[in-house]
């Protein structure tokens, strides 16, 4: 896939048609977490439809979001805020002339910029983000619950991350076991879509839990992560070992803060092994 969509790019730069297959492809080496990549392509596209006033705006937004998501996810941060704050910008503007197509990008934006204030610690701009994005699906919800409880559940668990953060832990417990309720009843219909998501809050809860010196719970939670991330793992290896590796780990850690020193080793040998095949594969 990757080959075809190069040879693609190649002849659309050269010839300067069907340029959108710049994004495609900016998007396509995003997901594959050639984050570096991703962004050379994407900015080619920027002085094309970045900043249109036409209804080809949603484009531009679009193309900012991913670029914010490349920069987030290399620590760029100043550079992802921007893009957040152009795509909010351009949606603001589409939302006014259409509400109901443009408001899931409004929201979905104020949740990204909360996560870029969470890590470079501006608690209280993530937690207006956070708490403004929680308000809006919730009212998204009462009208669609099937197409948006699933951006609810992640809200509920980033919001959750934040208290945790700055030792806030019972709005954090509450946050989680919010996004946990959501999460357990859409893998019931749905588990090949939402059973990674579902471990990802059990793990959030077994860390906090454990933060709070709660053993028998951490212990419980790490243990439902585990079991859904190594049957995960079992059928696709690549995605899902380095996430099962960390979950060993925080298991063993789990055991050894409870003097399970026995149980701990075991565990920490299990993650060792994943991660020393992980960085013969991988060692950058």
């Amino acid at each position: 896939i990757g080959e075809l969509y190069k040879e693609a790019v190649t002849l659309a730069e050269k010839y300067s048609v069907e340029l959108e297959v710049l994004y495609d492809y900016a998007k396509y080496l995003y997901g594959q977490n050639r984050h570096s990549e991703a962004i050379e392509y994407a900015c080619k596209l920027e002085g094309f439809y970045g900043d249109t006033e036409d209804a080809d705006g949603i484009k531009g937004a679009a193309l900012y979001n991913l670029l914010g998501l490349s920069y987030s996810d290399t620590q760029r941060y100043k550079e992802a805020e921007e893009c957040y704050n152009k795509t909010l910008e351009i949606c603001k503007r589409l939302v006014a002339a259409n509400p109901a197509a443009y408001e899931l990008e409004i929201v979905t934006t104020y949740n990204n910029l909360g996560n870029i204030y969470r890590v470079t610690r501006q608690v209280q701009k993530a937690e207006e983000c956070y708490t403004m994005a929680l308000d809006k699906f919730k009212k998204l919800v009462a009208a669609n619950s099937a197409a948006y409880e699933p951006y609810l559940a992640t809200t509920y668990n980033n919001l959750g991350v934040l208290y945790s953060d700055v030792q806030r832990y019972g709005e954090s417990e509450r946050c989680y076991i919010d996004a946990l309720e959501i999460y357990k009843r859409l893998t019931k219909m749905n588990p090949v879509a939402y059973d990674s998501y579902l471990a990802m809050v059990y793990n959030n809860l077994s860390i906090l839990y454990q933060t709070m010196r709660s053993y028998k719970e951490a212990e419980e939670y790490c243990s439902g992560a585990l079991g859904i991330y190594e049957r995960l793992a079992a059928t696709n290896p690549a995605a899902y070992e380095p996430t099962l590796a960390t979950t060993y780990n925080n298991l063993g850690n789990l055991y050894y803060v409870s003097r399970k020193y026995k149980e701990a080793e075991w565990y920490y040998i299990k993650a060792l092994g994943i991660r020393k095949r992980l960085v013969r594969l991988n060692p950058t």
